[in-house]
């Protein structure tokens, strides 16, 4: 009866030695496959940090070109400022000139039109022709109404000139 049990003993003995190998492959099998998914997921985390990092350097170039950007649209919009100013005065300029063009013309009208004017230039004609012959051009002086008309007329010139510079003003503007 000892034999017996000492048999059953072994066969229990082989039993759970081949059940303990059965577990030990198993731990094996499972320790490999849990080796294999973390290392599996280090390389996950190695290529997601360095996507990480290529997109956070990636964003920080578009925000320094967004910066450089915004730079550049603050500086056009202060340009665009100043040229806005400076057609405005322009344009004040050329309307100055152009209303004092319109007195002026109106003003040498008026002078032209004086019999004072007429009576003096008709003067100042017999006078020239007298003293210089009848083929000078060269009218000697007159009296107060040609004197005006002649600072008109050099206003005139003025004013035209003015508008002349204004215009050139403006279209650069």
């Amino acid at each position: 009866q000892r034999v017996d049990t000492v048999k059953e003993l072994l066969r229990n003995s082989k039993d759970s030695a081949a059940s303990a190998e059965t577990v030990v492959v198993t731990a094996m099998t499972e320790a490999k496959i849990s080796e294999q998914r973390a290392s599996e997921t280090e390389a996950r985390a190695s290529r997601a940090l360095g996507i990480a990092e290529k997109e956070r350097a990636r964003g920080e170039n578009e925000t320094k070109k967004e910066e450089i950007l915004e730079q550049e649209a603050a500086d056009l919009h202060e340009r665009c400022l100043a040229a806005t100013r400076e057609a405005k005065a322009s344009r004040e300029r050329l309307e100055r000139a152009a209303s004092m063009l319109d007195r002026v013309n109106e003003q040498i009208k008026l002078i032209e039109r004086s019999s004072q004017f007429q009576k003096e230039t008709k003067e100042l004609v017999q006078q020239h022709t007298f003293a210089n012959g009848p083929d000078s051009d060269t009218p000697r002086h007159g009296g107060n109404f040609v004197a005006k008309h002649a600072a008109k007329l050099q206003e005139r010139h003025i004013c035209t000139e003015q508008i002349k510079e204004a215009s050139v003003a403006n279209q650069s503007a």
